[in-house]
C-alpha cells in the first residue's frame, strides 16, 4: 500500500467528512467515505466499495443566507484563493433533485514548502437534525409567545370589565364616601391591567419597560381625579428600567397609593402645589421610587404601621412582599420612597 492509499484509508476510516484538493483552484477534490457519503455520492453508503452514485458534485448548489454561492466563493476554493481559514460556517445544500441539508465545517489552505498555497483541506459536519429541531423549538416558542401576548391581552381585557362594573355599580350610589372607595378600587384595576397592557405589548413578554408604564400611569391617575394641570403639577425624573410582572405589578400598586395620596389629600381647598415622582437606581444597585410633594404633609403623628387607612396598609404589604422599605421624611410635604 502506497502513501496515497494509506492516508485514503486512514480517511476513511474518520466519522468527519473531509475533503483534500492540491490544486489551488481546487478543481480536483479528493474525498473520505464520510464526505461522499455525505453528499450522496456513494449508492451504497454501507458497501466496502466506495461505487459511485449516479450523482455528481456538478449537481450541488450551495447557499448561504438563501443566496447561491457562486463556485469561487465556495469555502475550500475561497480558503484556497485568499490564503485563510475560515471557521464555523454554516452551509445549505441543494442537490438538483431538491434534497436539502446543512453542514456545518471548517476550510483552511495547504501550503506548500515554500509558503504558497498549493490547495485546500475541508471538514464538514451534518446538522441537518440539529437546524430541522431550531426551527421546529423557534416555531414552538413563537406559538407560546403568541398565546402570552393574547393571555395578556385578555386578562387587561377582563380587568376593564371588572372596572366597568364596579363604575356601573357606584354610579347607583349615592354615599359620597361608598363612591370613592369605589373609585380607589378601579385605580388600583387600571394599574394592574397596564402591567398586562404593556407586557402584551412588549417584545420581552418576560418584562416591561417600568418607565414607559409610570409615563402612562401618571398621566391616567391625574386624569382620574381630575386634576386641574393649573393648579397642581406632575414632575417626573425617571431612568430607564425594565421590571418583571411580579415587580412591576406590586410597585405599580404602590404608586398608585402613594400618588391617590398626594392627589386626595395634599393640597385641600384647592391649594396648587407639585407631585414629584423619580425613579432611579442607587449605587447598591438598588431600585428606589420615590414620591414626594409640596403640600400640607401627612403630620407629626403619622405611623404608618398604626395606621387603619387600606391603602397605606396595601403599601406596606406590597413593600414587604418585594423586598423593599418604606421611608417617609417631612412635615411640610409628604417626601416618601
Amino acid at each position: 500500500m502506497d502513501g496515497v492509499d494509506e492516508l485514503q484509508a486512514l480517511l476513511d476510516c474518520l466519522p468527519i467528512a473531509i475533503g483534500i484538493s492540491t490544486d489551488s483552484r481546487c478543481e480536483n477534490i479528493r474525498m473520505n467515505r464520510s464526505f461522499a457519503n455525505l453528499l450522496g455520492l456513494l449508492s451504497d453508503p454501507n458497501s466496502a466499495k466506495p461505487d459511485a452514485s449516479d450523482r455528481t458534485p456538478s449537481d450541488i448548489k450551495m447557499y448561504r443566507n438563501g443566496r447561491e454561492l457562486a463556485p469561487d466563493e465556495l469555502p475550500m476554493q475561497l480558503a484556497a484563493r485568499k490564503g485563510v481559514e475560515i471557521r464555523d460556517f454554516e452551509e445549505e445544500i441543494i442537490w438538483t433533485d431538491g434534497t436539502t441539508f446543512h453542514l456545518l465545517g471548517y476550510a483552511a489552505p495547504l501550503r506548500d514548502k515554500h509558503g504558497a498555497v498549493s490547495g485546500s483541506v475541508g471538514a464538514f459536519v451534518d446538522i441537518t437534525e440539529r437546524k430541522q429541531a431550531e426551527e421546529k423549538l423557534k416555531t414552538s416558542l413563537q406559538e407560546k409567545e403568541t398565546l402570552l401576548k393574547e393571555l395578556h391581552h385578555r386578562v387587561k381585557n377582563d380587568m376593564q370589565v371588572i372596572s366597568s362594573l364596579l363604575q356601573l355599580q357606584a354610579n347607583c350610589i349615592k354615599d359620597e364616601k361608598v363612591r370613592e372607595m369605589f373609585r380607589e378600587c378601579r385605580e388600583r384595576i387600571h394599574s394592574m391591567a397596564l402591567v398586562h397592557e404593556k407586557l402584551y405589548q412588549s417584545k420581552d413578554l418576560s418584562r416591561i419597560d417600568f418607565t414607559e408604564y409610570l409615563n402612562s400611569l401618571l398621566p391616567m391617575l391625574f386624569r382620574s381625579y381630575g386634576t386641574p394641570s393649573s393648579s397642581i403639577k406632575l414632575e417626573s425624573d425617571l431612568e430607564q428600567v425594565s421590571l418583571s410582572m411580579n415587580l412591576a405589578t406590586p410597585l405599580g400598586l404602590v404608586l398608585n397609593e402613594l400618588i391617590s395620596n398626594s392627589l386626595k389629600h395634599a393640597f385641600p381647598d384647592g391649594r396648587s402645589g407639585v407631585v414629584r415622582v423619580s425613579l432611579h437606581t442607587n449605587p447598591q444597585s438598588q431600585l428606589a421610587l420615590t414620591v414626594s410633594d409640596d403640600g400640607i404633609g401627612l403630620g407629626k403623628d403619622f405611623n404608618l404601621e398604626n395606621t387603619s387607612t387600606l391603602g397605606w396598609k396595601i403599601v406596606n404589604i406590597l413593600a414587604s412582599q418585594i423586598g423593599g422599605t418604606l421611608n417617609f421624611q417631612g412635615n411640610h410635604g409628604t417626601p416618601s420612597s
